[in-house]
C-alpha cells in the first residue's frame, strides 16, 4: 500500500519542520511538499498532488487559509483539506468546513490525534 502523501502549508518554518518530523515516524505518512502562503501552496500542489493538504488558517500576508481552502477544493476534489492551526471558534471550523475542509486539528492535539486525522483523510475521499 503506498504512504499517504501530505502537503504542509503554514508560515512559519519552526512548524512545518516539526510537523514533517512528527509525521516522518510514522511509516504510512510521507510529506511530499511544503509551503509557506497559500499562494505556493496552490502552486505546489499542482506540482505535487498529496492525498492530504494540512492548512493553517493565518499565514500573514496574502491569501488566508480559507481563501486557499477554496480554490484548492475548486482545482480538485481529489486532494483532501485538513486544518491545522491553534484557532479553535465555532465561527473559524464553520468556515473551514464551508470552505470544503475535510477535518479539522489543532496545533495542540497529542501526535496520534494527528496521525488519525490523517490516515482518516484519504479514506473519506475514496468514497
Amino acid at each position: 500500500m503506498n504512504p499517504i502523501s501530505v502537503l504542509l502549508v503554514d508560515d512559519h518554518l519552526v512548524v512545518r519542520s516539526g510537523l514533517k518530523a512528527l509525521l516522518g515516524t510514522q511509516p504510512d505518512i510521507t510529506v511530499v511538499a511544503e509551503a509557506a502562503s497559500g499562494e505556493e501552496a496552490l502552486l505546489i500542489a499542482q506540482q505535487h498532488p498529496a492525498n492530504v493538504v494540512m492548512m493553517d488558517l493565518a499565514m500573514g500576508q496574502g491569501m488566508d487559509g480559507i481563501e486557499a481552502i477554496k480554490r484548492l477544493r475548486q482545482a480538485s476534489k481529489q486532494q483532501a483539506v485538513l486544518v491545522f492551526t491553534t484557532y479553535d471558534s465555532d465561527a473559524d471550523i464553520v468556515r473551514a468546513v464551508d470552505a470544503g475542509a475535510m477535518g479539522y486539528v489543532l496545533k495542540d492535539a497529542a501526535p496520534e490525534e494527528i496521525f488519525a486525522a490523517v490516515r482518516a483523510r484519504p479514506k473519506a475521499r475514496a468514497s
